[in-house]
């Protein structure tokens, strides 16, 4: 587990475009920011969203290792969460060269849950993503801004799966372990591949992974 609990930090900057078009979101707003904003802005960008309202209001003093692992209603959210998105992969609309423009990694520092994102252009070009939030309280909750945002813009998504990341900016290290109950690995596929978009985004990091712990 754990070797101590850390106060929640300011995000990692890298520019990207998020746009979300859905009632759930609040209809169609779109923003330029680094990497991804503080939780409270992701607030104020969609205000009557409930999962970023709690997490914009907690975001700022939760320890990332409180809360409750799963529960029945995460996981079938977390499950229809999925497949809508995996559904998106046939409408893409978006082109190779705004794929390109994502970051491949967009993370908070601390300890915090993760998700592995594939996404796809309509050329068929694809990606691996790896986005982190401090703060949430399942996985599922890291996933919605990001896939919502993306299927918004064009892009095919699937959510691949996930688990936990300690990110220490100032001693340059990323380790990725653990699991996801929402959110199971889909065949072929692990923390290997986050490793590797992780190295690929910053390279003088020191960057290891394992399925152990939780």
């Amino acid at each position: 587990m754990m070797a101590g609990r850390r106060r929640l930090r300011r995000p990692i900057l890298a520019v990207a475009t998020l746009a979300a078009a859905s009632p759930e979101l609040g209809g169609l707003r779109s923003w330029n920011l680094c990497a991804r904003p503080p939780l409270g802005a992701f607030g104020a960008l969609f205000p009557d969203h409930p999962v970023l309202h709690s997490l914009a209001a907690r975001g700022s003093s939760i320890s990332a290792d409180a809360g409750p692992t799963t529960s029945a209603e995460d996981q079938r959210q977390a499950a229809e969460l999925r497949t809508s998105a995996k559904g998106s992969q046939l409408e893409a609309s978006a082109s190779a060269a705004a794929l390109a423009q994502l970051p491949g990694v967009v993370v908070d520092e601390g300890t915090f849950k993760y998700v592995l994102l594939q996404v796809t252009a309509k050329s068929g070009e694809q990606r691996y993503l790896v986005r982190g939030t401090a703060g949430a309280e399942f996985h599922k909750d890291v996933a919605i801004p990001f896939v919502r945002a993306y299927v918004a813009q064009g892009f095919g998504v699937e959510i691949l799966g996930g688990g936990r990341i300690t990110h220490d900016a100032e001693g340059k290290a990323l380790r990725i372990y653990g699991f996801s109950y929402g959110f199971p690995w889909a065949d072929g596929v692990g923390h290997e591949i986050s490793e590797q978009v992780c190295r690929e985004q910053f390279p003088d990091y020191q960057v290891e992974w394992s399925n152990e712990g939780y």
